[in-house]
Parts: C-alpha cells; structure tokens; sequence
C-alpha cells in the first residue's frame, strides 16, 4: 500500500493577491488606548470585558484600490469582520459589506452591547477582519471563483491572562476520525503540529483539540453539571500533556539534537508557556519541568492535581443518580 501524504498547511492556489494582503497590514485592534497588531491579545479580566474596542483600518479607498489590483472586481468582493466567542462557540457579524460600498471614517467601533454571548464571554473572543469574495464566479485558473473565499485575512485572538495557553475543542467529526485514522468510538483527540509550533506567535494556532460531537454539545449545554467539570479537567491534562511534550520535541526536531533550557530564549511563546506551566506545577524552574515532562506518567499525575482531578471525579460519582440514593438513604 502507497503512503498517504497529507498537507500540513492550506494551500491556496491563487495568484496576484499580494495587494489584498498588503491593504491589511494596516489593521490593527484599539483596546482602550493601547493598540496591538493581529495575533494575541492577552488582556486582564477588567479590560477583557469593560474596555473599547475599535478597529484601526485601511481607508475605504485603500482597499478598493487594492482589490482592483488582484483578477477580482470591487463590485464581487466585501469587507467581512466576524468576532466569535472562545468558549461558546457563538459568532457576530460586526460588518459586511460590499468594497465598492464601504464607509467608515476613521477606522471601525465595536458595540460590546451588540452581542453580550461574545464580548462578555470570559474565555475571550477571536475579531476576523478579511477581505473575501461575495459572488460565485465562473472558475478560472489561479483565481478565486466560490463565494467566501477569501483574499486575506487578519486574525486578534483577545483572551484572559489566566487563558492564555486554554485550547477549546472542536467536534470529533467522522472526517477527522478519518483523517487521523482513529476507531470510530474514539472520544477525544489531541492533535499538536510540531512544524507549526516552533513558529507560532499562539501556540494555539498549532494545537487542534477534538472531542466527539455529541459529547461536545451536552458539555456545551451543561458546563457546571460536576460529570461536565471532571471531563474537562481531563481533557485539560491530555491537552497539556501533549502540547508540553510535543514543545520540546518539536524545538529538539528543529536543532537536530536534545534542547535545552537556554534553547527556549529562541522561541518565546514556548518559553512563556513553560515558565508558566513550571509556576502551576509548582516546579522550582523551567529545568525541572523538563525533566518532569520525561516522564509522562508523572507529568500527568502532577496536572490532574493542579486541575483539580480527584475533587471534580468525586463530585461526578456523588452526582449520579444511585450514588444520590444511597447518599439518601443513608441519612
């Protein structure tokens, strides 16, 4: 049997685009009076939630001459700016509008109060800014043609201090399952791409957390229930486990021999992480937790009780339906 070569990166066969991309370097995301170029934003709980948001764009007639640049017309394209909640999935449509159309003055204000399940959403929220195509072309070689696609993109993933490094799951759906070629009945899956890694400004950006669809929706509708916690609490040490495993490996993989603590100044999201993963596990260094995270056993033996583990495992079997009659019983 031939082996099967996946890709690790989107391709876009797509040409002469680069002035779509060069428009948007001029996007930034103004929270209150500190400005901050796409990537992460990490903010403290007051500003996630009470500062002012607003958008710092190109002026209406950048973009239009920068689409009129690429093979697509301003009257086939739009501006579409989307913020979507971390931990609740919900997504607002803050603007969409053709190119040839836009107006804004100075840039675009983002209303809060316009929809509290994501701007109020303590796991944070992730603004999209892109500029894509609206209407379904005829298709032509190396030009975009279905409507959605975009031409560039710019990405602020606002998230609280304490969340920095949080990983929200997606649905295990059969494609995946297929994908990684996992049993049917596999529960979860944890998925840390090492190439990515070692060059993300998010370590988010290289970590895909998955969790069966039907478990993910109960969880979605009921995450205070105790069974709801202790899955999550479990889910955060696999997730943890991995991407501190995958981390090291990936630096080491890159080096070509076993990486070391000063290795780590070289890749500062990395570095950031353990520092703050060696704080949690109450690790004296960065050195310690090296050493901690050769042993998996150990490592996960040490998350389970910063999570809170046997506290939330004792809460679920309290809560199930015979442990509550016995518990009446018993009184």
């Amino acid at each position: 049997m031939s082996a099967i070569r996946s890709e690790k990166y989107v391709v876009r066969p797509f040409e002469k685009l680069d002035s779509a991309e060069d428009a948007l370097e001029a996007v930034r995301l103004d929270v209150d009076e500190q400005s901050y170029e796409p990537g992460s934003v990490v903010l403290d709980a007051h500003s996630l939630s009470a500062s002012t948001l607003h958008l710092s764009m190109p002026t209406t007639g950048e973009i239009i001459t920068a689409v009129e640049g690429t093979p697509l017309s301003p009257l086939d394209c739009g501006v579409v700016i989307v913020a979507r909640a971390i931990t609740n999935r919900w997504s607002h449509v803050v603007l969409r509008d053709y190119v040839r159309y836009l107006q804004y003055d100075e840039g675009i204000a983002i209303d809060r109060s316009d929809d509290p399940l994501v701007f109020a959403d303590r796991g944070g929220f992730v603004i999209t800014v892109a500029i894509v195509l609206l209407h379904e072309l005829q298709a032509e070689p190396l030009r975009p043609s279905s409507t959605g696609t975009w031409l560039a993109r710019r990405e602020f993933r606002v998230v609280p201090e304490r969340a920095e490094f949080s990983f929200s799951p997606d649905e295990l759906t059969d494609d995946i399952r297929s994908q990684f070629s996992l049993p049917a009945s596999t529960p979860s899956f944890v998925f840390v791409d090492r190439d990515q890694l070692v060059g993300a400004d998010d370590l988010s950006e290289a970590v895909s957390v998955y969790l069966d669809t039907d478990i993910l929706r109960l969880l979605q509708q009921s995450q205070s229930d105790a069974l709801s916690v202790h899955i999550q609490a479990e889910l955060a040490v696999t997730t943890m486990s991995a991407v501190a495993r995958a981390a090291i490996d990936a630096i080491s993989d890159e080096l070509g021999r076993d990486a070391t603590v000063v290795d780590l100044d070289e890749y500062p999201p990395i570095s950031q992480f353990y520092s703050q993963l060696a704080k949690r596990l109450g690790q004296g260094s960065i050195s310690s937790l090296l050493a901690l995270i050769d042993d998996p056993d150990a490592l996960a033996a040490h998350l389970r009780a910063v999570f809170d583990v046997r506290k939330h495992t004792l809460a679920a079997l309290k809560s199930t339906p015979s442990q509550a009659a016995n518990d009446g019983g018993a009184s």
